[in-house]
């Protein structure tokens, strides 16, 4: 029995991408300003504030997790600083 040989695949030909641009490089060096005493402050205080409402998010979340009516004081009082803490101090 001969055997039959198998045709060879057709390969696509692909033109080569044109090659992209170098990237032009600054000579200069950029130098960040020093940020100001107080936006070192507001920077400071929103940190706090972010941390605080997530210190109450996690707090709910344990609370629900828990699913213990004992719970439901804590609860309460973590919902209610979450509230304060969305208006702002």
């Amino acid at each position: 029995m001969a055997t039959a040989e198998q045709p060879l695949k057709k390969r696509k030909l692909h033109e080569p991408l044109p090659e992209p641009p170098p990237p032009q490089t600054f000579h200069q060096s950029f130098v960040a300003p020093t940020p100001s005493q107080d936006e070192i402050i507001r920077r400071r205080k929103n940190r706090e504030e972010i941390r605080t409402m997530y210190d109450c998010y996690k707090r709910i979340k344990f609370c629900v997790s828990r699913k213990d009516a004992r719970l439901m004081a804590d609860l309460e009082q973590a919902y209610l600083s979450l509230i304060t803490a969305s208006r702002g101090f």
